[in-house]
C-alpha cells in the first residue's frame, strides 16, 4: 500500500462516473451488471460510460470496501439482500478522507508499534479502530 491514495481524491471515480459520488447507485444488481459490462467489452468506444461505470462501482465494492469497515459491512448487506442504495455522503466522506485520517491516527500514535483503547484515547484513534482497514501509507 505504500504510494497508495485514495481512488475518490485522485479525481478517479468523477471521471468515471455521469453522476456525484453519493448518487452513484452500488448493490447487487450494479455488481452483476457490472461483471457482465466488463466481461462483454470488446473495446466498442460507445460503450466506454458502462464500462467506466462499471469501473467505478467494482472499485468501491472490491477496494474501498477492503479498507473501511462501514463500507464493507453495508455493501455485504446489500450483496446478502439482492438489493442496491446509493452511496451516500457518509461513505463519499469515509473515501475521501481515508488517506488524511489515517495520517492524522500516525501522527496520534506517534511511532508506538501497539495501540490499546482505553479511556484516554484520542476520537481519532478510537475513529480509526473502528472504520479502518487498511491504512493509507502514502506520506
Amino acid at each position: 500500500m505504500k504510494k497508495s491514495m485514495s481512488l475518490y481524491t485522485s479525481g478517479i471515480y468523477p471521471k468515471l462516473i455521469n453522476c456525484d459520488l453519493p448518487d452513484l447507485e452500488v448493490g447487487y444488481q450494479q455488481f452483476l451488471n457490472a461483471f457482465h459490462t466488463l466481461a462483454g467489452y470488446r473495446g466498442d468506444a460507445k460503450d466506454s460510460k458502462k464500462v467506466k461505470e462499471a469501473i467505478a462501482i467494482l472499485l468501491i465494492m472490491f477496494f474501498e470496501g477492503p479498507r473501511l469497515l462501514p463500507v464493507e459491512e453495508w455493501i455485504e448487506d446489500l450483496l446478502r439482500q439482492c438489493s442496491s442504495r446509493e452511496l451516500g455522503k457518509k461513505f463519499e466522506k469515509l473515501i475521501s478522507d481515508w488517506c488524511d485520517d489515517s495520517l492524522k491516527f500516525y501522527e496520534d500514535v506517534a511511532g508506538a508499534s501497539k495501540v490499546v483503547i482505553s479511556d484516554d484515547t484520542s476520537d481519532v484513534i478510537r475513529n480509526a479502530a473502528g472504520v479502518f482497514r487498511i491504512m493509507c501509507r502514502s506520506q
